[in-house]
């Protein structure tokens, strides 16, 4: 079961990366690199998702799903550009 602090971790770094998406360009090895990590991040939102029984925490999670899935397909676009 997922607990707070993950998903506060969760959110903080989609936060983070968001920031970085409109802060500055990353370069190829960058995009990969956080690529791999909201494959991560969703896998494991997935899981909790699949875990919990939480009306209200499930529909949280279903929010940071969508950002990170919007996340990964806007870097993945910038990456297929590059």
């Amino acid at each position: 079961m997922i607990d707070q602090a993950e998903i506060k971790q969760i959110a903080r770094h989609l936060l983070e990366i968001k920031d970085v998406l409109n802060e500055q360009d990353l370069n190829k090895p960058q995009m990969e690199a956080a690529l791999e990590e909201l494959k991560k991040v969703i896998k494991r939102i997935s899981e909790a998702i699949i875990e919990s029984n939480d009306f209200d925490l499930n529909m949280y999670l279903f929010k940071l799903d969508t950002e990170a899935r919007e996340c990964y397909d806007c870097i993945q676009l910038r990456h297929d550009n590059v």
